[in-house]
């Protein structure tokens, strides 16, 4: 494996508390930073001002996640634009990642082909005139979106153009929608091109509604999703393979809200990359 660096996801401490966040993330000993697509409306103006923020907790911009809007009203010339906006942010501040969820459709919404290959072909768009700018763009799979269940993530991956747009394995949610980490990562290495690290402790109330024809297979209930070693994802087992096939670069860790600060779970993960994966940071 080569170098691996650790990053924290910003979004858990809120964007009013960024730079709070940016101290906490430094002082447990993390080297970069995810952040939301506010970052970029806060700083696109003054990205000077961001990078002397930045350098000041010795910390690195490592990406920045890109939500899409509802697929009912989307428009993609806008979507394919803004995105371009966020790479062309992130080539500037020296970042390598540029994280996008597909758009978002309702439980009872019916999905057809061409919502498939407008999807793609607009994510393929962003992928490879970001890739002139430097920057990789990764398909990242969420719940409430045309990419949630097993299904749709490889449908996309197919639509997708490979060099233009990478995966961004997520442990938690892949765990909660029944694909194994490990074994996703074994099988799709050459696309998997960002990973972030979160463990799950179950999903509530696990169901399945039937698909049609039309209609898209829901997985139903909430995941609950917990710091790193707490929950039923198989790290160890993970890293065995990111060793196996030279997985280099940022590794960003998430954290979703429990009964602890964020700096509190920022740490313990930290601590659990450390001691149990032996992860260099």
């Amino acid at each position: 494996m080569g170098d691996i660096a650790l990053a924290c996801h910003t979004a858990s401490w809120g964007p009013e508390e960024f730079i709070q966040a940016l101290g906490e993330i430094a002082a447990c000993g993390y080297k970069g930073i995810e952040a939301p697509p506010s970052l970029v409306e806060a700083y696109e103006d003054r990205p000077l001002v961001l990078r002397e923020i930045l350098e000041q907790n010795r910390l690195s911009l490592v990406g920045v996640v890109s939500p899409c809007g509802p697929l009912s009203t989307l428009s993609l010339e806008e979507e394919i634009e803004r995105n371009l906006n966020i790479a062309r942010f992130l080539s500037s501040m020296g970042a390598r990642h540029l994280v996008i969820y597909a758009p978002t459709v309702k439980n009872s919404e019916e999905l057809d082909d061409e919502d498939y290959a407008m999807t793609a072909d607009a994510i393929s768009e962003i992928g490879l005139q970001s890739l002139e700018m430097g920057i990789n763009t990764c398909l990242h799979p969420q719940f409430g979106t045309i990419c949630e269940g097993p299904a749709e993530i490889q449908r996309l991956l197919e639509l997708t153009h490979a060099r233009g747009v990478g995966l961004c394995l997520d442990t938690g949610h892949f765990q909660a929608i029944g694909l194994t980490p490990a074994s996703f990562y074994r099988e799709h290495h050459q696309r998997v091109t960002y990973i972030h690290f979160k463990d799950l402790r179950r999903v509530n109330k696990p169901r399945t509604t039937k698909k049609t024809s039309t209609r898209r297979r829901r997985v139903h209930g909430k995941p609950v999703y917990c710091e790193m070693g707490k929950g039923t994802v198989n790290f160890n087992r993970l890293v065995d393979y990111m060793i196996d096939y030279d997985y280099e670069g940022w590794i960003t860790i998430e954290l979703d809200p429990s009964v602890n600060t964020p700096a509190a779970r920022a740490r313990a993960s930290l601590e659990y990359s450390r001691e149990q994966l032996d992860l260099v940071i």
